[in-house]
């Protein structure tokens, strides 16, 4: 006879339907929140790093003015960039559409994914049910729905760091050097979002 817990959905059906869940609430308002203050500093800047590093110009003062976090979002939020350009106004200055829709993408996405770990990390030292339960309601959280969907540091935060908290549970139980090295790697990428 089977147990009840048989009958639920196993660790990748509720995480695909835990990412697919986040993902549809995100997308479902994704730009019409308007634009945060600290979004065009990420976006923009990031933007002209990519565009600075595509010439091999890594003398521009630009490069080390900056006095915020490390750069690994405005890596990835410019590189997003390249598809949200507009146009370039009368002084040369690039122009990109108001929302940024596709580095809130790359947000939203890895918003998403954070809530796989949490539905892993539940899959794996409580029960399935407290694993699906646990993700769903980190996914629907109002507070982090919004925050995800903004080009800004707090959705690379929680995935790398959810997945640092992750790969040590599992370094720590069974002892493999490859969760050593991947919960090092995220722990070293949560560093580069914000020290």
């Amino acid at each position: 006879m089977k147990s009840r817990q048989d009958y639920f959905l196993n660790w990748w059906q509720a995480s695909l339907l835990v990412f697919l869940v986040a993902m549809a609430v995100r997308m479902a308002t994704l730009n019409q929140m308007g634009k945060t203050w600290d979004e065009p500093a990420y976006v923009e800047t990031g933007y002209r790093y990519i565009q600075l590093a595509s010439k091999l110009n890594f003398h521009d003062p630009f490069w080390y003015i900056q006095s915020d976090h490390p750069p690994l979002i405005r890596y990835v939020y410019g590189l997003a960039a390249v598809l949200d350009i507009k146009g370039v106004d009368k002084n040369g200055n690039t122009e990109f559409f108001y929302n940024y829709t596709y580095p809130r993408l790359i947000s939203v996405i890895l918003g998403s994914l954070s809530a796989v770990f949490v539905v892993l990390i539940g899959f794996r030292y409580f029960s399935a049910h407290i694993g699906f339960s646990a993700g769903l309601i980190f996914a629907l959280i109002p507070f982090f729905i919004g925050l995800s969907q903004l080009a800004t540091l707090e959705s690379f935060i929680m995935f790398f760091f959810a997945g640092a908290i992750f790969f040590y549970l599992k370094l720590v139980h069974l002892s493999k050097l490859r969760y050593a090295f991947l919960c090092g790697i995220f722990c070293g990428l949560s560093m580069l979002v914000k020290q």
